[in-house]
C-alpha cells in the first residue's frame, strides 16, 4: 500500500503541469488510498502549518455570508476548495511519505514541466515556421504567450510559475552535493529549464528564478571564489538574456520608462507595470472603501471596472472594449484585500507568515523555496484566485510540510 501511495503521489506531481483536471482526477484517488491507509505512528505533520492552507478558503466562506451576493460569492469560493480539500486528506491520511521520498517526487515534477515546456517550445517553432517559411524567423517570434499556449495551454503567467519552481527544485538538487559527478546531471536540464524562462520572457519569473538562485548559492558554505564565480555567472546570464531576447528586453525597458498616462492605441507596447499600477490603484480605493467586510470574491472584477472608468484608465478600458480582457487586482495580497476586508487580508498574511517560519525553523529548504516563489510572484499576480495556482500552492505546501523523522534525507541518484 505504500508504494502505491508512493506512486500515486509521483503521478500527480508528473501531472500538475501538463492538466490541471486530470490532476484533480488522480488527486482523488489518492485521497482514497490516504484515507484507507490510515497510520498513526511515525509521522508527524505540522497540523496548525496544514490548518493555515486553508486559511484563504475559510476566510472567503465566511466573508460571503456578511457580503452582497451571498449566494455568488459563494459559489466562486468553492473553486478554491483544494485550499481544503488537499490539506485536509492529508491530515486524515498521514501519508507515509519520507524526506527522500519528497525529493523524488519534486524532481519528479520538475522533469514532467521541463518535457512540456519543451513540447510546447517544439509545436510553437513548428507552427511558427510553417507561417514564415524561415527557421531563424519562426524561431524569434516564440516568446510569451505563443511559447506557452502553443499546445498545451498555459497563462504565460502559470508557465512562469510551473518553470521557476522546476529550475529550483534541480539547482536546489545539484548544490547538495556540487562536487559529485553524479549531481552534474541536474545542472543540464536546469539549464534547459533557465533558457525557457528566458525565452518565455515573462518578468517576474525571470526575477524570482534569479534570486532563488543567488540565494541557494550564498546560503552554501562554498569557498568564496566559487560563490564569486557563481555571482559573475548570473550577471553574465543576465547581460546574455537582455542582450539577445528583443522581447525581454523590450518588457524590461518599460520598467525604465513606463508612464501612467498613454493611449493605448497610440503605443501598442503592452506597458505592464503601469497596467499594475493603475490594478493596484484601484484595488486600494476599493479596499478602503469595503474596508472591514470586502466587497466579496465575486464582486472584486466590477468594483475594479467601476473604478477603471471613474479614474479614465484609458489603457484598461481599451482591452475591455476591444478584447473583452478584463484585469483583476495582480496582486494576491490586494486582491484578498479587496475581496475579504482588513481582517480577512491580515489573516492571510498572518498565515503566510507561519508558514515561512515553520519552514525556517524546520530549516525545510525545499518549502522555503516554494514559498519564496510562489509568493514574490503573487505580489503581481493574483495566483490564489485561479484553479491552477489554487492546486499547485495547496498540492506542494501540504506535501513539502510532511515530516517523518525516522527518515534521512538522501540525495536520489540522477539516473533515477
Amino acid at each position: 500500500m505504500e508504494k502505491k501511495i508512493y506512486m500515486t503521489f509521483l503521478i500527480v506531481a508528473a501531472i500538475i503541469p501538463w492538466s490541471n483536471s486530470l490532476s484533480t482526477i488522480s488527486l482523488f484517488t489518492l485521497g482514497l488510498l490516504l484515507i484507507l491507509f490510515y497510520r498513526r505512528e511515525g509521522i508527524k505533520i505540522h497540523y496548525r502549518a496544514i490548518f493555515l492552507i486553508c486559511v484563504l478558503f475559510l476566510i472567503n466562506v465566511v466573508a460571503s455570508f456578511f457580503q452582497p451576493n451571498m449566494g455568488e460569492n459563494f459559489l466562486r469560493v468553492i473553486g478554491q476548495f483544494h485550499l481544503f480539500v488537499i490539506p485536509v486528506l492529508f491530515f486524515l491520511g498521514k501519508p507515509p511519505i519520507s524526506k527522500q521520498d519528497k525529493v523524488k517526487i519534486s524532481l519528479t515534477y520538475a522533469i514532467s514541466t521541463l518535457i512540456m515546456a519543451c513540447t510546447n517550445y517544439i509545436w510553437a517553432v513548428f507552427v511558427a515556421y510553417n507561417q514564415h517559411q524561415q527557421f531563424i524567423k519562426a524561431i524569434s517570434t516564440v516568446k510569451y504567450d505563443v511559447f506557452s499556449m502553443a499546445l498545451i495551454h498555459h497563462h504565460q503567467l502559470y508557465m512562469g510559475m510551473y518553470l521557476s519552481f522546476a529550475a529550483a527544485i534541480l539547482f536546489y538538487l545539484f548544490l547538495r552535493k556540487p562536487f559529485d559527478k553524479k549531481s552534474f546531471a541536474y545542472l543540464f536540464p536546469f539549464a534547459i529549464t533557465v533558457v525557457l524562462i528566458v525565452v518565455l520572457s515573462a518578468r517576474m519569473t525571470f526575477l524570482t528564478t534569479i534570486c532563488v538562485i543567488i540565494l541557494l548559492v550564498f546560503k552554501k558554505s562554498f569557498p568564496p571564489l566559487l560563490k564569486v564565480g557563481s555571482f559573475v555567472g548570473i550577471l553574465i546570464l543576465l547581460v546574455l538574456a537582455y542582450s539577445f531576447n528583443p522581447k525581454l528586453q523590450r518588457r524590461i525597458n518599460f520598467i525604465k520608462d513606463f508612464s501612467l498616462e498613454y493611449n493605448y492605441h497610440e503605443d501598442w507596447a503592452y506597458q505592464g507595470l503601469a497596467l499594475r499600477l493603475m490594478n493596484w490603484e484601484c484595488s486600494l480605493l476599493v479596499a478602503r472603501d469595503n474596508i472591514f467586510t470586502g466587497v466579496g470574491i465575486a464582486n472584486v472584477q466590477e468594483s475594479l471596472d467601476v473604478c477603471y472608468k471613474e479614474k479614465k484608465f484609458d489603457s484598461i478600458l481599451w482591452f475591455d472594449k476591444n478584447l473583452g480582457a478584463k484585469f483583476n487586482s495582480h496582486n494576491m495580497y490586494l486582491q484578498t484585500f479587496v475581496a475579504s476586508g482588513i481582517f480577512g487580508f491580515l489573516l492571510f498574511l498572518g498565515s503566510i507568515l507561519v508558514l515561512f517560519i515553520i519552514a525556517n525553523k524546520g530549516k525545510n529548504e525545499l518549502l522555503l523555496i516554494f514559498l519564496f516563489l510562489f509568493c514574490f510572484q503573487g505580489l503581481t499576480e493574483s495566483l490564489l484566485y485561479r484553479e491552477k495556482g489554487v492546486f499547485f500552492f495547496a498540492f506542494f505546501c501540504s506535501l513539502l510540510m510532511i515530516e517523518n523523522k525516522n527518515t534521512k534525507v538522501i540525495l536520489p541518484k540522477a539516473n533515477q
